[in-house]
């Protein structure tokens, strides 16, 4: 991530603090985390075993610190936090149907120059076939992906290539996608 990237997100997690954070004393209260996950979609029920998790020194206030660690240690509480702060996809199943979205506004897109057909999904797929092999490696998917523009963190990325995969092998090595998957 670069410096800029790395301040505006900086920045826009420093604001969805304080603005959860409603008295500006710095910390969240239960109430303030209440309202806060309950505004995004969370469960009631949810917060006191959530803040009880958030409030690692225990002195029943959350810190911005303890805030960004939770929001960052991969629950599915938070997942849903990080999506409505950076948006993207929070499952593999999300990734994988804003993935196939993609590659149809790709073969929707009218030629790059003028009496060129329109693209197929095997025009799309051979872009991606890095090697020309007939075959693509989760490398040359990952590749492809952030050359057309599909921008998705590679954890999740790595699930939508293992959804598309259906021949996978039982070999520890993953082996490519064929034209047909």
């Amino acid at each position: 991530m670069s410096t800029v990237e790395e301040w505006a997100q900086k920045e826009s997690l420093q604001a969805l603090f304080n603005k959860f954070d409603s008295n500006c004393d710095g910390t969240l209260s239960t109430d303030e985390l209440r309202r806060a996950l309950c505004g995004v979609g969370l469960k009631n029920a949810d917060v006191n075993k959530i803040y009880k998790i958030m409030d690692t020194n225990s002195d029943d206030r959350v810190s911005y610190t303890e805030f960004i660690r939770w929001l960052f240690h991969g629950s599915s509480e938070a997942t849903v936090i990080t999506k409505k702060v950076f948006g993207g996809p929070s499952t593999p199943a999300e990734a994988m149907t804003e993935f196939m979205e993609f590659v149809q506004e790709l073969k929707d897109a009218p030629p790059e120059k003028e009496g060129d057909k329109p693209a197929k999904l095997k025009d799309i797929f051979k872009k991606m076939d890095e090697n020309g092999s007939g075959k693509v490696s989760f490398t040359e998917f990952k590749s492809a992906c952030a050359s057309l523009g599909y921008d998705v963190d590679d954890e999740m990325l790595k699930e939508v290539f293992d959804l598309i995969d259906v021949q996978k092998t039982k070999k520890k090595k993953k082996r490519r996608l064929t034209p047909e998957e």
